[in-house]
């Protein structure tokens, strides 16, 4: 883990990578539902819906349709 480390995982030091990307991941077949990751931003895939989409910092706040996976956003005011 490297606390230093504030943005998305695509930027990461070498060797790093978000947890729910653990090789060997006992609930890789399970889906991960979670937020409080502004940098991580709005991310859908089978097994993980990653909602933080940056409303606090005047960007989208989003939820997500568990059902058909349909993905809704409104905008939120900065400041």
């Amino acid at each position: 883990m490297d606390l230093r480390h504030t943005g998305p995982p695509e930027t990461a030091p070498d060797g790093f990578y978000p947890w729910f990307d653990l090789p060997n991941r006992r609930s890789k077949d399970t889906v991960i539902v979670c937020g409080h990751w502004a940098a991580l931003g709005l991310r859908v895939r089978d097994n993980l819906l990653a909602l933080d989409s940056g409303c606090v910092w005047g960007h989208q706040l989003s939820a997500v349709c568990l059902e058909d996976r349909e993905v809704f956003q409104v905008p939120c005011k900065s400041g």
